[in-house]
């Protein structure tokens, strides 16, 4: 009787635990043919997910081992979630998309639809539609995971969420190279990688070009893809070690399918093209002889098939997903502070700061080269890279080209300076339109504190330079501005009556700048010439002649200055940063120093 009731009482325990128990981890969804599959790593075992009888489009993980997914019944698209910490997870429908299979599926490529995103906050997931017609107003919908309320977005309520690329920003290309920054020095990611031995005759003519995908989590590996421009585009993805070691070409990968993801192992999971079996409905000998399957590539290199004939895959996050540091909206901003290695962007019509969060290295410099673009110099470890930044479209932060510098090489911590950067559109016989380059001064003399030299990134060419190419006409920035001092009346100074000490030389006067409203002006006149050259205060004046006054505090030998959107003009001084207004009144606006404007 006793061994009988023992086994009653573990029959119904292990029961109890039977109904506890969890399905095994999910770490990728993957959808053939409209069903979603669960794939475990651990046990490299696929299960079809059976109790959805929709075709589902596309899969979003949230933060809770929760995903939710858009299923498909004919045209009409639902919102539905799967909570994986269940035994049987069953759907649970969230809300009814108003867009519609059709709009967001996109059919040139065949992958299925448009992939569903969550914002920094994680608490809203967004649906996007795949084309732009203007009888359509509709450009997204939202759900908010918390309220179950869901909403419209127009195209200005969608766009600031939709562009920011926060990561991935220490990689760049050079003259076919690929390289990652850090600390240490540059890494070549692909300089054990022939390329074009991969289907060589692509490449007849064009440029190659290599851009980032993605990190492993312990960032020792890094997939990366290379694009050629022609016939509408070609690439395939590579990995490499994160110090340049076992670089390898995936030469079954196409571009054209979902990106790469690292699996919690250091495993990669990717979309591999194979032949396509004869005996396969859609096998065609002139054009349909590949399948694309779904593989993954073990720390080792061994590969291994997961599904044949699939190609949408939505991997698990290792760890649980995190908010992300939210950055606030810079569009309109025409001031960018430098301040203790921080950047940030001020809107002076408005009269607010927006710190630029997304940026984690040391700023040394800037310029606007645009009002939206931004150029500015980092250092990593104590090597400066040239970044850019476009402040319109949320775009960035993206790293350029490796400066060849060091910190030291353009930067006194005896004499407080910081190397300036600059910019200028210079134009040849045969380039009516320009090319912009953007300069560094460098080779501080520390005994003087000047900088004697200057190196300088062609955007067009990629290349950098120590000196300024002669092929351009480097007079046509000062011709310009002489051109509307003359139709100002501004040649002779002095007629203003500007209180210039009585000691100083014509000569030494030099109008700075002029505003963009052609009303005011920025000048200097040096009291002193010395092995620094001229030195002497800031003077500002609008052009009648009504206000004229130097600003105190400041030395044009160590000074930013430019022009703002209201009409002042920002200046430095021992204090900060101030601007003054065409009345003469001064505000401060920041206790930093250093600075650059769109102007």
């Amino acid at each position: 009787m006793k061994k009988t009731l023992f086994v009653l009482i573990a029959a119904l325990a292990l029961g109890v635990m039977s109904c506890d128990r969890t399905i095994p981890r999910v770490d990728v969804v993957i959808i053939n043919h409209g069903q979603m599959q669960f794939y475990n790593h651990a046990t490299q075992k696929l299960t079809p997910y059976e109790a959805e009888t929709d075709s589902v489009v596309n899969v979003l993980f949230d933060k809770s081992d929760h995903l939710f997914y858009t299923a498909a019944h004919q045209q009409a698209l639902t919102l539905k979630s799967l909570d994986l910490t269940e035994s049987h997870p069953q759907p649970k429908v969230c809300a009814n998309w108003k867009l519609t299979l059709d709009q967001i599926t996109d059919w040139v490529y065949g992958t299925g639809a448009q992939g569903m995103f969550l914002d920094e906050s994680l608490e809203n997931l967004y649906l996007m539609r795949g084309s732009f017609e203007d009888d359509d107003p509709i450009y997204a919908e939202t759900f908010n995971i918390a309220s179950g309320t869901k909403k419209e977005l127009s195209f200005e309520e969608y766009e600031p969420i939709s562009g920011l690329s926060i990561a991935l920003d220490h990689f760049y290309s050079e003259q076919e190279k690929f390289y990652y920054a850090t600390p240490e020095g540059k890494v070549c990611l692909n300089d054990q990688i022939d390329i074009r031995s991969d289907n060589h005759d692509k490449f007849a003519w064009g440029d190659v070009e290599y851009l980032p995908v993605k990190m492993s989590q312990d960032g020792k590996k890094i997939v990366f893809e290379y694009t050629y421009e022609v016939e509408g585009g070609y690439g395939r993805y590579c990995v490499a070690d994160s110090d340049g070691q076992h670089q390898t070409l995936l030469k079954d990968s196409n571009m054209w399918t979902i990106s790469p993801e690292w699996l919690a192992d250091g495993s990669m999971i990717y979309v591999g093209g194979e032949p396509r079996p004869e005996s396969d409905p859609d096998y065609d000998a002139e054009w349909n002889t590949t399948r694309y399957c779904i593989k993954i590539i073990d720390p080792q290199g061994a590969t291994s098939l997961v599904a044949s004939d699939a190609e949408v895959y939505y991997v698990n996050p290792v760890e649980p997903l995190k908010p992300r540091e939210k950055q606030n909206s810079m569009y309109g901003c025409d001031m960018a502070i430098v301040d203790n290695g921080k950047l940030t962007l001020y809107n002076s019509t408005d009269n607010t700061f927006v710190p630029m969060v997304i940026e984690k290295d040391r700023v040394v410099s800037a310029t606007f080269v645009e009002e939206d673009c931004l150029y500015y110099t980092v250092a990593i470890g104590d090597r400066l890279y040239l970044k850019t930044l476009y402040t319109a479209s949320f775009m960035g932060p993206y790293m350029v080209t490796d400066w060849d510098l060091k910190l030291g090489d353009c930067y006194s911590e005896n004499c407080g300076m910081v190397s300036p950067m600059h910019h200028v559109i210079a134009k040849s016989a045969d380039d009516p339109y320009g090319v912009l380059l953007v300069g560094i001064d460098c080779g501080l003399d520390e005994d003087l504190c000047v900088f004697s030299g200057v190196k300088y990134y062609n955007n067009e060419s990629g290349v950098i330079t120590d000196y300024w190419p002669a092929e351009y006409n480097t007079d046509d920035e000062f011709a310009e501005r002489e051109k509307l001092m003359n139709e100002l009346k501004l040649t002779n100074l002095t007629r203003f009556d500007l209180d210039i000490p009585s000691e100083v030389e014509e000569n030494k006067l030099e109008v700075y700048s002029i505003s963009p409203s052609h009303d005011c002006i920025a000048y200097a006149y040096y009291t002193d010439l010395g092995p620094k050259g001229g030195s002497g205060p800031l003077c500002f004046a609008t052009v009648d002649g009504k206000v004229k006054m130097a600003l105190e505090g400041t030395d044009v030998q160590n000074i930013c200055y430019g022009w703002l959107n209201d009409g002042r003009l920002a200046y430095s001084d021992k204090e900060g940063i101030k601007a003054v207004a065409a009345d003469g009144t001064i505000t401060k606006i920041s206790d930093g120093k250093l600075f650059v404007t769109v102007h």
